[in-house]
């Protein structure tokens, strides 16, 4: 019996290292293969799959930029009127009137003795047979007068027309109120001796006379 397990205990003393030296081989062995997968590994990595040979979308946003509002100006144009040519033809001068002649006319004129500058400031055609006249007197004498019928109106065949007064000629009075405002007065008011005024003077005149002019109604001063 106790060369038996002595036996024993030998053998496992021979077998013990074998087996050692197998563990050890064995775990070298799994070592070295772990290394190759820890190599290969990365170059396994590196290999491309089908999943990254699929290549990745390139999203790209496009971002609608508003246009400006355009500004519209809407320009009319006017159609210029047509000019339809017309012979030119010299204007006649107007022909004057009755009493237009009268105007800037003047020159001494003496009643009773008295002197007196006068001149035409203004005349127009009242009515048909009515010619109104304001003058411009200065009395030149030492004495007072009034003018009424100190001059007449000659016409263009010497006819010879009074001057008229309220009588004759009722609307004398309405035409002096109209211009008494400018300081106008009556032929019946006295001109006092160095003075200047502004008379109005009415004549009744013949409706078919085409002209006039002052005339002294008595004879010219001396």
């Amino acid at each position: 019996m106790k060369l038996w397990l002595f036996g024993l205990a030998a053998l496992l003393l021979l077998v013990a290292p074998a087996l050692a030296q197998d563990n050890r081989q064995g775990l070298s062995a799994d070592e070295a293969s772990s290394e190759e997968m820890e190599i290969a590994s990365p170059e396994e990595a590196e290999l491309p799959t089908e999943e990254s040979q699929i290549p990745t979308p390139i999203v790209i946003v496009v971002t609608a930029t508003p246009e400006p509002t355009p500004i519209v100006i809407v320009v009319t144009a006017t159609p210029e009127p047509t000019v339809i040519p017309t012979a030119t033809s010299t204007p006649e001068p107007p022909v004057p009137g009755r009493a237009d002649v009268l105007h800037g006319e003047g020159g001494a004129y003496c009643k009773r003795g008295i002197r007196f500058s006068l001149r035409v400031l203004s005349a127009s055609e009242v009515r048909r047979d009515i010619i109104g006249i304001v003058v411009e007197v200065t009395n030149l004498d030492s004495r007072s007068e009034d003018i009424f019928r100190m001059f007449d109106l000659r016409d263009e065949r010497s006819r010879t027309f009074d001057m008229t007064g309220t009588s004759e000629y009722p609307q004398y009075v309405d035409d002096l109120r109209l211009l008494r405002g400018q300081g106008v007065i009556s032929n019946l008011t006295n001109i006092q001796p160095g003075r200047t005024e502004q008379v109005y003077t009415a004549f009744l005149v013949a409706s078919d006379s085409t002209s006039f002019r002052l005339a002294q109604r008595r004879p010219p001063c001396a």
